[in-house]
């Protein structure tokens, strides 16, 4: 079995896919975040915001709600014995740069991520994340890329920002900021989250 990474995904019998938040385990629990649930019927994922998260797990699901003592946090958590599919954003990672992809989002993500290997990010320290690790992605969905070291981190900022100032990767726009800053749903003023999130070099179009 692979290692459970944050970012991976945790699936359980009932179609409910979670975002791990913590690589550490409380009493044979991994702690995690709802964030999909399959469309009964279809089986499509469905994705649900923090809000409609904690509706379904408080009305249906109650056993995958949990204090963390640790962190000092109510979060969600799912038993080990409970995971029925790990869904590991690095093998993603190595699947997409070693198969053949016909979606046109997928075909975009891979050109991506070869050009942050062929800079020197290790295929190995990186993971895909979000929709695209559980094939619920739409035309508009987002790449949403985790590094798992720190070097490789900070390469990857540095290749953003260089890719930025040469216009190989565009910067966000101010509707794309607008959209970010809603769904973020922070305290913080617009102005005050796009000079913060600016710095990170994390973000592109």
């Amino acid at each position: 079995m692979l290692a459970l990474l944050p970012r991976d995904f945790l699936e359980t019998a009932e179609g409910l896919i979670f975002a791990i938040v913590d690589p550490v385990p409380e009493d044979g629990k991994q702690l995690c975040w709802l964030r999909y649930a399959r469309e009964v019927g279809s089986g499509r994922p469905e994705k649900l915001d923090t809000a409609g998260a904690i509706a379904c797990l408080r009305e249906r699901f109650p056993r995958y709600l949990h204090h963390s003592p640790r962190l000092d946090a109510q979060v969600h958590a799912v038993p080990h014995a409970a995971i029925v599919r790990h869904h590991s954003a690095v093998a993603r990672c190595g699947a997409l740069l070693s198969g053949s992809v016909s979606d046109p989002l997928e075909a975009r993500l891979v050109r991506l991520l070869k050009y942050f290997v062929a800079r020197g990010v290790p295929a190995a320290e990186l993971g895909v994340t979000g929709s695209l690790l559980i094939g619920a992605q739409t035309a508009s969905s987002d790449f949403d890329l985790v590094a798992y070291s720190r070097p490789g981190f900070a390469r990857l900022r540095g290749l953003v920002a260089a890719a930025q100032a040469s216009g190989e990767i565009r910067a966000l726009d101010k509707a794309a900021w607008l959209e970010a800053w809603a769904r973020r749903g922070c305290a913080l003023g617009f102005d005050e989250y796009v000079w913060h999130e600016r710095r990170k070099h994390n973000k592109g179009l």
